[in-house]
């Protein structure tokens, strides 16, 4: 045997080096062309058998002497098992397996040469084993260009990637500052337009757009924006027209950028003005070359109270990063403008209520010397008290807003900015779902509750079941806290929740700050409609119902002490009379029913109609009118209570009430229940 040289194999590559040099050899060896290549490709197929099956190997070239005379011989090895080629079988002229090392096999392969082909002489050997050698080196210099080429691409890929990381950590340090400088501007700006100035400007200087406007709901009409002063330029000359324009362009919903906005509450992008078929500013625009457009809206719940647009000179594909972190923007813009929108709602309240008290005093005075006056007289303790009660609960919900706000103001930028997007996503999405959750639970319903959480909770590994169960609970998302288990099963899990319960009771304290001043409002309103007396001397129409619960309302404080209120009213229509006058009446009878029943025990209030008249039946429980005595308590100065306890007016004054109405009042009575019933003409 005489070794020309060996082959490596040990991928795809050296498959097809080693099928161009045995088909040379081939070549050399003067087989035939059609051998030749044969005889390349049914080496590159056994070797590429050897490297699918994750092996590599050799071939030893070898010139021999076998049956029949001289000969090429192909030794296979490999790290592996060898394959069975069936194509070898028929092409070599002997095939077999032989054990090499250990226990691995070798293929042996040998085809013969026609006679008078070469003569295997020293110089030709020496030859074969040059041209294999040279063979060897023009491999091994593709390999080495293939690898350079493989290193260059590796480096422009990494430099793109280093290149494409860069501008994510500046887009996150811009997108960091834009949501913390927004956050600040919530106790820095003096007024929600600073604020609003303030954004434009940070928004156009760290996006690099040049143009940044707001538009604002008209006063006038709800589905309506105007254009406001608010603007930042790049540069201001060029864009005069642009301005000049917007300052006289309204929109209504759906038109135009502001009103696609104001349509869908959420932010829009343009790629490019000019090819936009919804945009009427679109002639000034191409003037000016401005082409690309976004914009967002700043909302309070779902009521869009601002809409900010934005505009550069180029056109510029969808940024759906930006447009998430626009959204989050004016998510925090629309925190601050309810925040603003609810002090100056407790200011504008808290001012009515002391105008309210003052008229009261004023008018207190004047109106004593009458029986209607007196009876208010009795009333203004517990009319203070209903006022007081909420006034009370305001100043403890502002207390709670003081405190709570500048902690969250501190802790909310840094927070949010350590959540991840998908994480702030579904944050805001656990703020929406407790604010839109109206259910009160009682005591025994949020116990219970609780019990039924913190297994689950503790299945799920969450740290501190307990604890998170209390919150979760007190946020009312009890149902839905599947939905949020990532954030609960969060590292900070628990710091989330707890953040979006303080974010949660800011508004639960606004909102209970409206329904206080509003029950506040509600009783001076009805000591108003008590207090006012019509001077033109004319029936008007009016609600008996409504007459019947302004006085119900001035008396609440006595009635929610023990006294059960039963109502059962028809539906009547209203009926034309004195109202002022009709209040006194029904003052008088409720007065002397709670004084019957010591404030304790039930009242019945009943309206129905009968043909054309109107029937009102007030029954209390009380210890009943004796008999004897039912026919004189319409006289005047009658009474049946202790000395200097009533004017024994009340009923006269109800009795000529109701007769200069053309109506009637009867009394009946037994232990325990006495009814007064008026009867009053509709018309």
């Amino acid at each position: 045997m005489t070794t020309l040289g060996q082959i490596s194999i040990r991928n795809g590559a050296s498959v097809i080096e080693a099928r161009k040099k045995i088909t040379a050899l081939a070549e050399a060896l003067q087989f035939s062309e059609i051998l030749s290549t044969r005889l390349g490709t049914i080496t590159s197929e056994i070797a590429r058998q050897i490297v699918k099956n994750g092996d590599s190997g050799r071939i030893s070239v070898e010139l021999g002497k076998g049956e029949g005379g001289a000969g090429l011989v192909l030794v296979f090895h490999a790290t592996g098992s060898l394959p069975d080629n069936g194509y070898a079988r028929k092409f070599f002229d002997s095939v077999s397996y032989l054990k090499s090392r250990g226990d691995s096999l070798s293929l042996h392969t040998f085809k013969r040469m026609s006679k008078g082909q070469v003569t295997l002489d020293h110089e030709f050997v020496k030859e074969q084993r040059r041209r294999i050698q040279r063979r060897s080196r023009e491999g091994l210099l593709e390999q080495l260009q293939s690898k350079n080429l493989e290193l260059e691409r590796h480096r422009e890929k990494l430099e793109q990637t280093v290149a494409e990381r860069t501008r994510k950590l500046e887009r996150q340090a811009m997108e960091a500052k834009l949501m913390h400088r927004t956050a600040e501007l919530g106790t820095e700006a003096d007024s929600i337009d600073e604020a609003l100035q303030r954004v434009v400007r940070l928004v156009c200087e760290l996006t690099k757009w040049p143009v940044g406007h707001v538009y604002e709901p008209s006063p006038k009409q709800a589905d309506e924006l105007i254009p406001t002063t608010i603007w930042h330029f790049g540069d201001e000359k060029k864009y005069a027209m642009f301005k000049e324009v917007t300052a006289r362009t309204n929109f209504m919903t759906g038109e135009g950028l502001p009103g696609r906005i104001l349509e869908s509450g959420k932010p829009v992008w343009i790629v490019n003005v000019q090819k936009d078929t919804n945009f009427p500013r679109n002639r000034v625009a191409a003037d000016l070359g401005v082409r690309g457009a976004f914009g967002f809206p700043v909302k309070i719940g779902k009521e869009v109270v601002a809409v900010l647009e934005f505009f550069a000179d180029e056109e510029v594909e969808p940024d759906e990063q930006l447009l998430l972190v626009m959204a989050n923007v004016g998510a925090q813009l629309g925190g601050m403008f309810e925040r603003r929108r609810a002090e100056e709602d407790i200011k504008r309240k808290n001012e009515q209520l002391r105008k309210t008290l003052r008229e009261l005093k004023n008018t207190q005075s004047q109106l004593i010397q009458s029986e209607k006056m007196a009876a208010l007289g009795q009333l203004i303790s517990g009319v203070a008290h209903e006022v007081n009660t909420p006034l009370g609960a305001i100043r403890s919900s502002v207390g709670n807003i003081s405190a709570a706000l500048g902690q969250v103001l501190r802790q909310l930028p840094d927070f949010y900015q350590r959540l991840a997007a998908e994480e702030q996503s579904l944050f805001l999405k656990l703020l929406d779902t407790s604010l839109d959750n109206k259910t009160i639970l009682t005591s025994k319903e949020a116990r219970r509750a609780r019990r039924a959480l913190v297994p689950d909770l503790d299945d799920a590994g969450v740290g501190d079941p307990d604890t998170v169960a209390d919150l979760l609970v007190d946020m009312g998302v009890m149902e839905d806290y599947l939905t949020f288990l990532p954030l609960i099963q969060h590292a900070s899990g628990r710091e989330i929740l707890e953040m979006a319960y303080k974010l949660t009771s800011l508004k639960r304290s606004a909102e209970n700050i409206t329904l206080a001043a509003d029950k506040a409002a509600k009783v001076v309103f009805a000591l108003k409609s008590y207090s006012h007396y019509e001077i033109s001397g004319e029936k008007t129409e009016a609600n008996i119902v409504d007459g019947i619960e302004t006085v119900l309302t001035l008396y609440q404080n006595q009635i929610k002490h023990g006294i059960e209120v039963v109502r059962n009213f028809q539906q009547v229509e209203p009926i034309l009379c004195y109202p002022d006058e009709l209040n006194q009446v029904w003052t008088n009878l409720i007065h002397n029913s709670l004084q019957a029943m010591g404030n304790n025990g039930t009242l019945h209030i009943d309206i129905s109609k009968r043909g054309s008249t109107v029937q009102v039946s007030i029954t209390d429980s009380g210890p009943g009118i004796p008999k004897e005595i039912q026919q004189k308590i319409f006289e005047p100065f009658f009474t049946t209570k202790a000395q200097g306890v009533g004017s024994g007016l009340g009923l006269d004054i109800t009795k000529k009430i109701v007769s200069k109405h053309q109506g009637e009042v009867t009394v009946m009575s037994e232990p325990g229940k006495t009814t007064f019933s008026v009867i009053l003409p509709i018309k």
